[in-house]
């Protein structure tokens, strides 16, 4: 009987744990075809890196090779495999950002349920199946979703080491395997170094001088891995590269320490953003019992004396110094996305699947530490109600259902823990609320992103999807201005010239030919000086310039000077559908190699 309880028990675990994935690939894959190409930044780089080996090893944003995408290349090169393989389309793009949301799920679910046991990993994989900004990163081409993917791959890699009184080879692949994730996304990954670095240091199966040495090796391999290719650029004479995107001084180092890092933190931000309904919607819902969760599994554990932890508390101080790091920097960073804080999902959702199991547990057994359950669901449907109140398009039906379930599942944890025995079904009737007040709200962001349409260049989930407008190919530019720039051009020239990504993307998209983006992404890029930029377009290689009319009124512009005093308007109605939305936006210039000059400079 026992080994048909134990069969039973697996076979259900399984089948939730199906289900819990299945879950996540419908939420990740339902109307795709709404995304689109995503964010068309990226995109275009894809689009150009097909070109040729050159682009794909030096990330080149443009088919010419002018300037690079401003990230490392892992995640674009796995895009760019997708899109060789099955063609050049948006799902293409997204597939592995997808692959691995989904995965990330059952990494999480072993990371967990191998310490904890099985019903916290299936919560917390259901957590984090159901978090709104893993939803709307899995379904774009942001690389958000591979970095999490990545860490979560070398944290399951060091859990292996920590099984092995000799596991060196894990510690090894633990650490490649971050030194991958860095070149995802740079120092966003290291992020989780203090969580690993402590788990390594509380194992007591080997000596302080085996940790040093795993330690010790372990370092040299992860800065060797997270280096190489930006070492190998930076070596490369910049005549036979394109130009790094986003730096001043033409270096992936520069953009590794400075764009990526130093000034994502030029100023003082507000360290509490985290639980306003901007952000709280999209990863927050839980963060509160998260820590509560942490603060309760480790309230009588033996803080200083490390040594004397036992496994699952050496866990909760893995998942929590993971969590940490990125609460500090998310809530101070500056330049700052929204679905950055995708790198918390899984600490947040490990956290509340544990510490929900054990609380329950303890109303279960009408233990004081059971109304810690009572006061956190109170607390959490309060903050749910919150957020949900804060966007009118859901603010009456979303907030009356959070508060009619959390009022439910109050009054049956209340019965529970007053009354001597609780019947099969108040249980019962408890557990299911308990998880639906915290879960509904996450859940209806989640399902946003497939409802209501694409999230861009900015991935993030909830009501404000609804009236978003998302930038596509089709209305950033004008048919008939691409005929007349293709009309006008010559093979081994470009077809036109912008100051930045954004006007650059669609034309990319749409053609393929190169255009030459003389700003780098933001426009602000020092390229060329004025001198090289003259002499490109006396040799005609760069004839036409589009300029959107908001750069050219700001004369700080690097570009937007020499353009105006060396080329004509080009007359929109040569262009220009009488239908069209650029006409008001957008400039067309000719360089004809001619000297404009303005009234107040002859009178000058």
């Amino acid at each position: 009987m026992k080994v048909i309880r134990i069969f039973r028990t697996i076979k259900r675990e399984r089948l939730l744990l199906f289900l819990i994935t299945m879950l996540s690939l419908s939420l990740n894959t339902l109307h795709l075809n709404r995304e689109g190409y995503g964010n068309l930044y990226y995109a275009a780089g894809i689009k150009s890196m097909l070109e040729n080996w050159h682009n794909f090893f030096y990330l080149a944003y443009d088919p010419g090779g002018f300037v690079s995408i401003d990230k490392p290349p892992l995640g674009f090169w796995l895009q760019a495999l997708s899109a060789k393989i099955f063609g050049f389309h948006g799902w293409a793009l997204i597939l592995p950002q997808i692959l691995a949301g989904v995965v990330s799920v059952l990494i999480l679910y072993r990371l967990v349920s191998r310490v904890f046991g099985a019903n916290s990993g299936l919560i917390a994989s259901l957590i984090l199946a159901v978090t709104p900004i893993s939803v709307a990163t899995a379904r774009n081409n942001t690389i958000d979703s591979l970095l999490v993917f990545a860490v979560l791959a070398a944290a399951w890699m060091l859990f292996k080491a920590i099984e092995h009184r000799e596991g060196l080879h894990w510690v090894i692949a633990s650490a490649i395997m971050i030194g991958l994730a860095f070149n995802i996304k740079m120092l966003e990954a290291y992020l989780v170094l203090p969580a690993f670095l402590l788990l390594i240091i509380l194992q007591r199966r080997m000596t302080k001088l085996q940790k040093l040495k795993q330690l010790s090796i372990a370092a040299v391999i992860l800065i060797f891995v997270s280096l190489m290719w930006a070492v190998i650029v930076d070596l490369t004479p910049i005549n036979l590269r394109p130009y790094v995107g986003s730096t001043k001084h033409n270096s992936v180092l520069e953009l590794m320490l400075q764009h990526n890092a130093v000034d994502r933190f030029n100023g003082v931000n507000n360290p509490f953003r985290l639980f306003t309904p901007d952000l709280g919607g999209q990863i927050s819902w839980l963060l509160p019992l998260a820590v509560l969760s942490a603060v309760f599994m480790l309230w009588k554990a033996p803080l200083l004396r490390p040594m004397r932890l036992n496994l699952q508390q050496r866990n909760v101080l893995f998942w929590l110094a993971w969590l940490i790091p990125m609460v500090v920097s998310f809530g101070a960073a500056t330049l700052f996305h929204r679905y950055y804080t995708v790198m918390m999902a899984p600490a947040i959702a490990a956290l509340s699947g544990v510490g929900l199991v054990r609380l329950w547990l303890a109303a279960v057994k009408r233990k004081r530490s059971g109304w810690i359950l009572f006061a956190g669901i109170l607390l959490l449907s309060m903050f749910a109600i919150t957020i949900a109140w804060s966007y009118p398009q859901l603010r009456l039906p979303l907030s009356f259902t959070i508060g009619g379930i959390a009022a439910a599942s109050l009054l049956a944890l209340a019965f529970m823990l007053l009354r001597q025995q609780a019947s099969v079904f108040i249980r019962t009737f408890a557990k299911v609320t308990c998880l639906l007040v915290l879960l509904v709200g996450p859940f209806v962001w989640s399902v946003t992103p497939s409802v209501f349409g694409a999230t861009g260049s900015d991935p993030v989930a909830g009501p404000e999807l609804i009236n978003r407008q998302v930038a596509n190919p089709e209305t950033m530019e004008d048919e008939k201005l691409t005929d007349f720039l293709l009309a006008h051009y010559v093979k081994g020239h470009y077809l036109v010239a912008t100051l930045k990504a954004e006007t650059s993307s669609p034309f990319i998209l749409d053609t393929g030919l190169p255009v030459l983006t003389l700003g780098g992404y933001s426009g602000s890029d020092p390229i060329l000086t004025q001198g090289n930029l003259q002499l490109l377009a006396q040799k005609g290689v760069i004839q036409y310039f589009l300029v959107s009319k908001s750069v050219m009124i700001d004369k700080n512009k690097y570009y937007a000077a020499w353009i105006e005093r060396h080329c004509r308007i080009v007359d929109d109605s040569e262009f220009y559908s009488k239908s069209s939305k650029l006409n008001d936006s957008i400039i067309l210039y000719q360089y004809t190699g001619q000297m404009f000059m303005k009234k107040n400079e002859f009178q000058s």
